[in-house]
C-alpha cells in the first residue's frame, strides 16, 4: 500500500472506502489505525463476521494495539434461554475493560450494537477486589455475590459460581480464566490460588483477584424491589402468576431474564454511552442486516405478547430503532468499507489497489496436487504467506509443500513477515480469507485445501460431537498408523491404554514421535486428533513431540 486515506477527524464526517474483498477491509483498517490514539469502533454486520475481523485485526496489529470483541448473547430475542455464562462472563470482561479504555479497538456486531445495555457506572460499580490479608467476612461475601447474582453450588466448575467449604471459598469470576480458590486463616484471607475445574487440584498463588458481577444486571434488594415496581408498572394481571416475577422476587435469575433487563435499572444505555467522545468508527453495510433483525424482533413481539404468564416488553424498550441508532452513529467521524469497487468521484470515496488471488486450491485427484501454487510462487513477483491452524498443522502443510519442491520459511508472525524478504514464508493463525496487493499476498490453509481444517477454538459445547466422529475414525486405524495432533504434528499411533492418573483410572490414546517421545491423549481430548490425510501413510513424516513428555500421561 502506498498511500493511505486521511481518516475523518469532525463528528458528522463520513468517508467511504471500497474494494476491499476477502481481508483486504481489516488490512486497510489495521494499516490506518496503527498509529491512531484514540478510540476504534468497527461495526461488522453479523457474528460470524465480527470474529473474522477481531481475529484478522490481532493478527495484522499483533500486540500494539488492545482489541477487543464484544460479542452478541446468541439467543432469540425473547427467547426462554439465557446465554452461556462464558458469554456473559466475556461480555461483562470487555464492558469493564471498555468502560476506563482510552485508546484501542472494539469489534461489534451491527445486531448487538442496538442492543440496550446496563449503564457503564453498574458494571464498574460491582465490581471487588479481594487481596492477601484483607479481612474476609464469609457471610458478609455471601451477601455480596447473591446480589451480584452468583449462583451458590456444592462444586465450582462455571464462570458465576461460588462454594465454601469452611474456610475455605471458591469463586469462578466473570472474566477470569480460571476460579479461584479463597484459603482464611481466622478472619484474614491467607492465600488466593487459582485451581482446575476439572481436578479442583490448585494451580498458582495469586495476590489479588478482580471480582465483575455475575450478570449484567444486579439482584440485590434494591434490584429486586426496582424490578418489582417497574412490573407493575409495565404489565397487567397478578404478578404471582407469572414466573419470571416469581423467581426475581426471591432472588433468582430465571433463563431468558436478560429481556427484562430494563426493569432492573431506572434508565439503561446503549454502548455508544461505553466509548470516549471522538470514537473513530468503521462500519460495514450493516443497515440490511439491522432493518431485518427489528422486523424480526416486531415479528416475535406480536406472536408472544398474549402469553399472561409470560409478559414481554416491547422491542423499543430492548432494542434501539433503526432512527435513532443511526442518529447515534452520526455523532461519530465514521469510514463505511466496501467489498466491490465504488467511486462516484465524492472527495469523500478512497478506492484501494487490493486485488484478489487466483484459485491456488490443492487438487488432490490431480496428478500434480501444487500445480496451481507452485506456477503462483514462481511465476509472481508477491512474496507469499500461508497461515494454518495451529502448530501442528504447520507441520503437516510445511511437510506437504516441501514433498512437492516448495521451500518455507517458518515466521512468528505478520510483523516478521513484512520484515523478512523470503518468497514462501507459512505462520500460525485463525485466518480464513486472502489478502493480495501490491508484492504482498497471503493464503489460509482452508483456501488450500477447500475446506475448513479443524480448529482448536472451537466451543466446548462442539467437542462432544466432534470427539465421536473421531473416535470411530480411530478405531479404524492400525498400530503404526499415522495421525495428526492439532499442536504436535504426525505421530504413531500406538492403541489405547489404561493408566490411573491421582488414584483414577482413564484411558488414553498413545501416540509415537521423534526419540521415541510418547503423547498420551486422554479420550476426552479426541477432538484433537484426526486422521493423516496426505500422501501414502509409508510415506507420512514423523514429527518432534513439541509437549516433551515423561512416562507420565499427559495431553
Amino acid at each position: 500500500m502506498t498511500t493511505l486515506p486521511d481518516l475523518p477527524t469532525i463528528s458528522g464526517d463520513r468517508r467511504r472506502w471500497s474494494n476491499l474483498p476477502e481481508a483486504a477491509e481489516t488490512h486497510a483498517i489495521a494499516e490506518v489505525v496503527s498509529a491512531h490514539e484514540g478510540m476504534v469502533l468497527v461495526i461488522a454486520a453479523d457474528t460470524l463476521e465480527a470474529e473474522r475481523l477481531h481475529d484478522e485485526l490481532q493478527f495484522f496489529l499483533g500486540s500494539n494495539k488492545t482489541i477487543l470483541h464484544l460479542p452478541d448473547w446468541e439467543t432469540l430475542i425473547y427467547d426462554g434461554f439465557s446465554p452461556h455464562q462464558d458469554i456473559i462472563s466475556k461480555r461483562l470482561d470487555v464492558l469493564n475493560q471498555l468502560a476506563a479504555l482510552a485508546s484501542g479497538i472494539l469489534v461489534i456486531p451491527a445486531t448487538t450494537l442496538s442492543q440496550r445495555m446496563a449503564p457503564a457506572q453498574f458494571i464498574l460499580g460491582s465490581s471487588l477486589v479481594l487481596s492477601k490479608g484483607q479481612k474476609f467476612d464469609i457471610p458478609l461475601m455471601r451477601r455480596r455475590l447473591q446480589g451480584a447474582a452468583y449462583r451458590s453450588v456444592e462444586t465450582v466448575y462455571e464462570h458465576g459460581e461460588y462454594a465454601v467449604r469452611g474456610a475455605i471459598m471458591d469463586i469462578f469470576p466473570m472474566g477470569s480464566d480460571f476460579p479461584y480458590r479463597v484459603d482464611l486463616f481466622d478472619d484474614e484471607i491467607d492465600t488466593l490460588r487459582t485451581f482446575d475445574p476439572e481436578t479442583q487440584r490448585s494451580l498458582e498463588q495469586v495476590d489479588e483477584i478482580s471480582l465483575l458481577p455475575a450478570r449484567e444486571f444486579p439482584l440485590n434488594s434494591d434490584a429486586i424491589n426496582q424490578f418489582k415496581d417497574q412490573w407493575f408498572l409495565k404489565f397487567q394481571g397478578d404478578p404471582r402468576s407469572c414466573p419470571v416475577y416469581r423467581d426475581v422476587s426471591q432472588g433468582l435469575s430465571p433463563a431468558g431474564i436478560e429481556y427484562y433487563l430494563p426493569l432492573f435499572f431506572e434508565g439503561l444505555e446503549s454502548l455508544f454511552d461505553y466509548l470516549p467522545n471522538g470514537t473513530l468508527v468503521f462500519c460495514d453495510n450493516i443497515e440490511p442486516k439491522l432493518e431485518d433483525y427489528w422486523q424480526e424482533t416486531e415479528d416475535r413481539y406480536e406472536s408472544l405478547r398474549h402469553d399472561i404468564q409470560k409478559p414481554i416488553l416491547p422491542p423499543r424498550d430492548i432494542i434501539m430503532p433503526l432512527d435513532e441508532l443511526f442518529a447515534r452513529l452520526k455523532q461519530y467521524p465514521r469510514v463505511d468499507f466496501r467489498t466491490t469497487r465504488q467511486d462516484n468521484g465524492r472527495k469523500s470515496d478512497y478506492v484501494f489497489d487490493y486485488e484478489l488471488l487466483p484459485d491456488l486450491t490443492i487438487n488432490e485427484r490431480s496428478q500434480a496436487p501444487l500445480d496451481a501454487l507452485k506456477k503462483f510462487v514462481e511465476g509472481s513477483t508477491a512474496r507469499l504467506l500461508i497461515t494454518t491452524e495451529s502448530n501442528g498443522r504447520r507441520e503437516v502443510v510445511d511437510g506437504l509443500l516441501a514433498q512437492h519442491g516448495l521451500s518455507t520459511k517458518v515466521v512468528e508472525d505478520w510483523e516478521s513477515f513484512i520484515e523478512d524478504d523470503s518468497k514462501l514464508a507459512i505462520t500460525v493463525a485463525p485466518l480464513d480469507r486472502s489478502l493480495a496487493i501490491g508484492n504482498i499476498a497471503m493464503i489460509t490453509e482452508r483456501q488450500l485445501f477447500g475446506d475448513r481444517v479443524l480448529q482448536k477454538r472451537r466451543r466446548d459445547r462442539e467437542k462432544e460431537n466432534f470427539a465421536e466422529l473421531a473416535i470411530k475414525s480411530l478405531t479404524e486405524l492400525s498400530i503404526g498408523a499415522p495421525v495428526v495432533h492439532i499442536d504436535n504434528g504426525i505421530g504413531r499411533y500406538q492403541g489405547l491404554q489404561t493408566l490411573t492418573i491421582d488414584g483414577q483410572e482413564a484411558e488414553f490414546l498413545t501416540l509415537l514421535y521423534q526419540e521415541d517421545a510418547k503423547l498420551y491423549v486422554p479420550v476426552s481430548s479426541l477432538h484433537l486428533i484426526s486422521r493423516y490425510t496426505g500422501a501414502e501413510e509409508g510415506l507420512a513424516p514423523l514429527h518432534s513431540c513439541l509437549l516433551y513428555t515423561s512416562p507420565s500421561p499427559r495431553d
